[in-house]
């Protein structure tokens, strides 16, 4: 059974889903973020900042289950792990972590080889 929605709804429930997702991960990182900007020293795990990345998963958790209940969550997490027709979805979902995260080394590199030149020049 497919469960579909008005169209009020879908704005409705886009619109929800957005802010739930935004709340979940910037409340994961808040006591990053008050430890760096404001100097406060809240106890975080040293993989912190990832653990928000499960905002969106979990808000799409709820909303399913709050709009549609256990039968559309069901629904759902079968439709997820459907690989039929998707896998150019796959492969960007698979390789867009692994991109942006080659992405940050190389960024990360560039910096701390300038930052070595710039100490060597000072000396």
């Amino acid at each position: 059974m497919k469960v579909h929605c008005s169209s009020r709804l879908s704005i409705k429930g886009i619109a929800i889903y957005y802010i739930l997702s935004c709340l979940i991960s910037w409340t994961i990182w808040l006591p990053l973020v008050l430890n760096k900007q404001l100097g406060y020293s809240i106890h975080v795990l040293s993989y912190q900042h990832y653990l928000a990345s499960i905002g969106p998963t979990v808000s799409a958790i709820i909303c399913v289950l709050y709009y549609g209940g256990l039968k559309a969550l069901k629904e759902f997490m079968q439709n997820i792990f459907t690989i039929k027709g998707r896998s150019k979805w796959i492969w960007f979902g698979v390789l867009s972590p692994v991109v942006m995260f080659l992405i940050a080394i190389i960024v990360n590199f560039a910096r701390s080889e300038e930052h070595s030149l710039n100490s060597s020049h000072n000396h």
